[in-house]
């Protein structure tokens, strides 16, 4: 069989010209026929509902589920049956039939290992079902809309009268809200009330995607974002019909259908850039579902109208504008993450700029999305990244540009601000005076040495204070040059990308328990405990900043690593590993050594057992964390001054 890999690439006019790669990889193409009409994914795997089969018996339509990603579906229920939609809430699922079956359509709700079948709600012919918390919302196309409690009580009509009322085209939810949409029309019905309400939006609506603050929405050519009272606050005009509207993660999928080709359009900023993937589809057989799962390997569903369902990868990401070298001489490169003392706080890098609302005051919420609590050496406001490095280390420019020389006694000390081309600033403090390469203004090349480490301003021990804005040196443009991999929305915004020429090296990876439990990369192993002998799991694992008592403990170089374990809906599993750190060089006492875990406010020394002959150091532990090795002996710097560098 022939793999394609078709990869797009697309030329933006921002502050330089980024080429952004946002495509469907069919490297990893998995195709399955059968004619559906709703595609799901829960945790306990993925499940679609064929429609388009026109004969009443078991062999045809149904609920079909696969318990993997690997696309082996099985029918389970309903055979006969035309599914028209399907949703999950409290271990159940909830299907919507149309009339084919002699006992006829409606509402079903079904057990999650498909032992249980039974009829709720009203029957009739039904096409939209959305459960939440512990209603069934639902419609059809001439029963307007309804709810029924899941174990089948107080079923009411919302919309329509006498049993009968409009189509009903889409049910979502936020946290506290059901919004409807009926023939463009847009409706809501808070959870507690069981009542109905109509917003009027200008423009008759043809999707929804409801969130706590907003709601995005589509009509025909027009991709808007409401509030929620239904007034439009942004709107951004496409050249043809927006057919599927998809929110997942940060990202915003949209399908656009021309005469002749459909193509998918990415927004990772709230609409208001959208990326067009060059992978294309012809228009006779249309997108009509989408789903995704995963948080940075992302796997994409797509429900065609031909009867085919194509799962593959989906990729994001700024190819062109990783252009940052290391900024200092090292001969690993995983001391990118590895030597960080002080992370980018994406709640609030404003260093003394204003000031910090108090309940943030003590937290600083890093890359990885993961907000620090009590920091052993980060702080809160931290409007860069630091590095801890021996005195008088090597200081490199990270790209060619124009170097300007600043002094600040009481921030950062001794320090260069390099222009580059593309419009970036990059800043580095704490040099110490004697090593610059300019006190003035110079031109420097990429990799250049532009001074040595110094303790020179407001600091406690030799670091690099390396910060990076994005256009002129405001507040509003510091950025963070290692992105966001938060599972939710980057509170600084959608400024901070991905800058480094160079890869993390990490992995998150798809693993099926019934094949392999044992993982390892560099010099961390882990072998997992079986969870589940059916379902498929994302294991998140790559290289994390230290976090250690810099006082008592001494940190051992690349043994510093982030640990977690999803279902398919991205919500956290509890797993537990046998984890072992490998590598050590002539360990003289195996006490010297200890693994600790740090679960986001503590850390907490583990149990672990030394192999001397072997050099590895082991535990058994749940892959909750961030899990590091330290020794004992490191020697405290005395200073007078503080850690805290302002600017």
């Amino acid at each position: 069989m022939k793999i394609v890999k078709i990869l797009t690439f697309l030329t933006l006019s921002l502050f330089c010209n980024i080429t952004i790669h946002a495509d469907i990889d069919y490297s990893q193409k998995i195709e399955f026929s059968g004619g559906f009409e709703k595609i799901k994914i829960s945790n306990e795997g993925v499940t679609i509902g064929e429609s388009a089969s026109n004969f009443p018996n078991n062999y045809f339509n149904g609920v079909w589920h696969s318990t993997k990603l690997d696309m082996n579906f099985q029918r389970k229920v309903l055979g006969g049956h035309r599914i028209t939609d399907l949703d999950f809430q409290n271990g159940n699922i909830y299907a919507t039939t149309y009339m084919l079956k002699d006992d006829g359509p409606g509402l079903f709700k079904i057990s999650n290992n498909f032992q249980k079948v039974e009829r709720i709600g009203k029957k009739a012919s039904l096409n939209k079902v959305h459960a939440f918390k512990d209603k069934v919302y639902y419609g059809g196309s001439n029963y307007g809309a309804w709810v029924v409690n899941q174990d089948n009580t107080n079923n009411l009509q919302l919309l329509g009268n006498d049993g009968y009322g409009p189509q009903i085209d889409q049910i979502k939810s936020n946290s506290e809200n059901i919004y409807i949409l009926s023939r463009g029309s847009l409706y809501f019905s808070p959870y507690n009330k069981d009542s109905l309400a109509q917003l009027f939006p200008i423009y008759r609506l043809s999707n929804i995607e409801p969130s706590e603050k907003y709601i995005l929405a589509t009509s025909w050519d027009k991709f808007l974002i409401l509030d929620l009272n239904g007034k439009v606050t942004f709107e951004k005009q496409f050249s043809n019909q927006i057919k599927v509207l998809k929110s997942y993660q940060n990202y915003i999928f949209l399908t656009e259908v021309s005469p002749s080709e459909q193509k998918i359009w990415v927004s990772n900023d709230l609409g208001k850039n959208f990326y067009e993937s060059k992978t294309k589809f012809n228009s006779s057989y249309l997108i009509r579902d989408i789903e995704l799962t995963g948080t940075e390997n992302i796997s994409i569903f797509l429900n065609f109208t031909n009867n085919k369902i194509i799962k593959a990868k989906f990729i994001f990401d700024y190819d062109e504008e990783r252009f940052l070298s290391l900024p200092f001489k090292t001969r690993n490169p995983n001391d990118l993450v590895d030597r960080i003392t002080s992370f980018f706080d994406h709640r609030y890098p404003y260093l003394g700029n204003q000031l910090e609302p108090i309940n943030f005051a003590e937290t600083t919420l890093n890359f990885y999305g993961s907000e620090l609590k009590k920091p052993y050496l980060y702080y809160s406001s931290h409007d860069g990244v630091d590095y801890g490095l021996p005195m008088y280390s090597e200081i490199l420019a990270v790209e060619k540009g124009v170097a300007n020389y600043i002094y600040n006694p009481g921030g950062l000390g001794h320090a260069l601000i390099i222009s580059h081309p593309n419009n970036y600033l990059t800043v580095y403090g704490h040099l110490d005076e004697s090593n610059l390469i300019t006190k003035t203004t110079t031109e420097v090349q990429k990799g250049e040495v532009i001074g040595k480490v110094g303790m020179s301003g407001n600091t406690n021990g030799p670091h690099l204070h390396f910060t990076i804005y994005k256009g002129k040196k405001e507040l509003i443009n510091k950025v963070d040059p290692f992105g966001w991999y938060g599972s939710f929305p980057d509170p600084w915004g959608t400024k901070s990308r991905y800058l480094w020429d160079l890869n993390l090296s990490k992995l998150n990876q798809e693993i099926n328990l019934n094949t392999s439990n044992y993982i390892s990369n560099n010099n961390l192993e882990l072998k997992l405990d079986l969870i589940s002998n059916q379902n498929t799991y994302h294991l998140t694992f790559y290289p994390a900043a230290p976090v250690f008592d810099r006082i008592n403990f001494k940190y051992k170089e690349r043994t510093s690593y982030k640990l977690e374990m999803k279902n398919l809906l991205n919500e956290k599993v509890i797993s537990f590993a046998s984890l072992r750190f490998k590598g050590f060089t002539n360990p003289h006492d195996e006490k010297k050594y200890s693994i600790f875990k740090y679960d986001g406010e503590n850390l907490i020394r583990l149990e672990t057992m030394f192999d001397a002959e072997k050099n590895i150091l082991a535990t058994y532990t749940s892959l909750d964390g961030q899990y590091m090795v330290l020794e004992n002996g490191i020697k405290k710097i005395s200073t007078k001054s503080t850690f805290k560098t302002t600017e």
